[in-house]
């Protein structure tokens, strides 16, 4: 018998206008820095090998910082333009993008159980954040499907905390951790009753 699981759609959460303003503000400043920084450093070519070890590790760090602020502004503008959900749980198992969310295609027969993690907050007055832990039969077999070699590495830090590399950033998430444990873990069950 085919287990009656309703197909749900979960979305990335969409960062504000005023945040995305804030990225680029922050991109904007460190082009500048950055661009300064190389012009000032580098007036013509043979300066290049004269610099000192501080303007170079000056030079490292704001391209470093600029690096990552287009990095993250980037992933902001995707996800408040994206449209497809991050995590659909259906008939099958559950799909999700991997970049976002953690975890892939999961078929029901390879998940064992769904469990929440709380690593608590640095801020006394914010509650702990909450992400899904999917453990499976075989978690070599999504590691293997893994292609980044700083993913994979990732992962398999995952494999080590938690028995498994399939852990859900709800962070991304427009549903709430808690509500979003207990809907897969009713999937799960109902999944497992007509097995």
């Amino acid at each position: 018998m085919i287990p009656d699981i309703p197909t749900q759609s979960i979305a990335l959460k969409k960062s504000s206008w005023m945040f995305l303003g804030l990225l680029f503000f922050l991109t904007a400043f460190w082009v500048v820095v950055f661009g300064n920084l190389l012009v000032d450093f580098t007036k013509n070519f043979r300066a290049v090998r004269d610099l000192s070890f501080m303007q170079i590790v000056f030079l490292l760090i704001s391209g470093g910082l600029l690096i990552a602020t287009i990095w993250v502004t980037i992933q902001h503008i995707v996800a408040r333009f994206y449209s497809k959900p991050a995590l659909v749980i259906h008939q099958k198992g559950i799909t999700g993008i991997r970049h976002w969310v953690g975890v892939g295609y999961v078929p029901w027969e390879d998940i064992v159980e769904v469990k929440q993690y709380q690593l608590p907050s640095k801020k006394k007055q914010r509650p702990p954040y909450i992400s899904l832990v999917i453990l499976v039969q075989h978690p070599e077999k999504y590691l293997g499907q893994v292609k980044l070699p700083w993913n994979r590495w990732a992962y398999r830090q995952r494999l080590k905390k938690h028995q498994t590399s399939l852990v859900i950033a709800t962070n991304f998430l427009e549903m709430d951790a808690h509500q979003l444990h207990q809907q897969l873990q009713e999937a799960f069950n109902t999944s497992r009753r007509n097995k």
